[in-house]
């Protein structure tokens, strides 16, 4: 799982993308020790133009994936509608 994210004010147009892949996962370096990787096979993108919306999406985020059974249905998603019926 990654979250890469960018300071409010880059941002023109909000946006959330949610990626998912297959096979191998992207490597994401740890927020936490940056010396570690992570190989991430779901990605949630963050563009977001208010500061407080940036933390409340994470903490939004942050009980979603600790939500086994909604994080195993977006893992398994197919398509865009699969995404969207998880949230």
């Amino acid at each position: 799982m990654a979250i890469p994210h960018t300071d409010a004010d880059t941002i023109e147009k909000e946006f959330v993308a949610v990626i998912t892949l297959e096979d191998k996962g992207v490597p994401f370096k740890r927020m936490d020790d940056p010396n570690e990787e992570v190989e991430a096979k779901v990605v949630f993108v963050l563009g977001l133009n208010q500061p407080h919306q940036q933390l409340e999406m994470l903490q939004s985020l942050m009980a979603f994936i600790q939500d086994n059974e909604k994080l195993k249905q977006l893992e398994t998603a197919q398509t865009v509608d699969d995404v969207k019926e998880v949230f």
